[in-house]
């Protein structure tokens, strides 16, 4: 099987199994963090793999690979993705709501096969939020700035 991770600005699952998706593949946001999303596909190898339902674990890992913790636990997510025929592959998303408090820095999500060894990965930075310019109003009302 072959896994691939992308991130999005938003997802949405139906019922038919397609992850519908906006903003997807950027690679670098700010912190906090505004709304984000991944999603997963796993595309099966008809000779070799079978029909089923698959976990796929995803983890935020830190540059250096380690698990980025949020209130004493892992950035940590199993998705379920189901292969209802060989030929045809399977998506999966999670969305997250705004604000992550991350340092800035370069980041992760991780993706795992659970029980077939496939990962994948896809890296985004993260830079310090830039607060944007308040035009300020002098007293004879002409507007400096």
């Amino acid at each position: 099987m072959k896994l691939t991770i992308l991130t999005a600005d938003a997802t949405q699952s139906d019922p038919s199994g397609k992850v519908h998706a906006l903003g997807l593949g950027w690679s670098w946001t700010v912190t906090p963090t505004p709304p984000m999303s991944v999603v997963v596909f796993v595309d099966p190898e008809p000779d070799i793999d079978q029909i089923g339902v698959f976990l796929v674990r995803v983890q935020l890992w830190s540059a250096d690979g380690n698990p980025v913790q949020f209130q004493d636990a892992p950035m940590d997510f199993v998705l379920t993705a189901n292969i209802v025929d060989l030929r045809a592959r399977a998506a999966a998303g999670i969305t997250l709501g705004p604000g992550l408090t991350l340092p800035p820095g370069r980041y992760l999500w991780h993706a795992e096969l659970l029980g077939k060894g496939v990962i994948a990965d896809t890296a985004f930075n993260v830079q310090q939020s830039v607060e944007p310019e308040v035009a300020e109003e002098s007293t004879d009302g002409v507007v400096v700035g």
